[in-house]
């Protein structure tokens, strides 16, 4: 288990807490806190801390996002990094959270099985019990990630949905753009007049992008 602290005290107790669990599970702590025996966080000074964190992560399976204040809505980073771009994909590893109340992390979840709430167990041995038991059984484990699979199958389905409208724009597009060249070829009118390609550019397509296109079919015309 995982654990990046900076204030060694804290109105939520969650120290304690941890000295707690710790009787029952692995716990590495990192960051500035040399009282509760902080390593330094092997990744702040690197040049590619993104990918040091994203590495040091990947060789977890728990995180304590424990707060230092519990209060309504307190939820801090330690929390929504792990459901931001930067990690969402890239990283695997369970929030255990503590802090606000059940509801607000819900709210703000992605899903109501995608982190454990350390005070639904009575004791810190409680739940260090139940994270043993996620260690032993991955199936158990992987559901709480069931979320991201939801999450990718629904950003596919959004990108699949843009390129079908961009492509049906674009058909839509050309072949009204074609239809307006074939019928200022057959405007005597039009004909007559002292316009050429680049006027007829300029008409459908300010940046002349369609240009290109319209010069192959007037000469063939002609």
């Amino acid at each position: 288990m995982l654990w990046f602290v900076s204030h060694c005290s804290s109105s939520s107790q969650r120290e304690f807490y941890v000295r707690e669990l710790e009787k029952y599970i692995d716990v590495d702590i990192y960051g500035g806190c040399v009282e509760l025996g902080a390593r330094p966080d092997p990744c702040r000074s690197l040049p590619n801390k993104q990918q040091c964190l994203i590495d040091l992560f990947n060789s977890y399976k728990f995180f304590l996002s424990f707060e230092n204040s519990k209060c309504d809505y307190y939820i801090t980073e330690k929390f929504f990094r792990f459901f931001d771009r930067d990690f969402l994909f890239k990283v695997n590893i369970l929030p255990i959270t503590m802090g606000a109340k059940f509801e607000h992390y819900v709210e703000l979840a992605p899903d109501n099985h995608s982190f454990v709430y350390a005070d639904h167990f009575e004791s810190a041995k409680d739940l260090a019990e139940h994270l043993l038991y996620l260690d032993r059984n991955m199936k158990a484990y992987l559901d709480y990630f069931i979320w991201k699979e939801n999450v990718f199958q629904r950003f596919n389905e959004t990108v699949n949905n843009i390129r079908k409208v961009s492509l049906a724009k674009s058909l839509t597009l050309d072949q009204s753009l074609l239809c307006e060249v074939c019928s200022k070829l057959h405007d005597e009118n039009y004909l007559n007049t002292k316009r050429n390609i680049v006027n007829i550019a300029d008409t459908f397509n300010p940046k002349k992008i369609a240009q290109i296109k319209m010069r192959p079919i007037l000469l063939a015309s002609f």
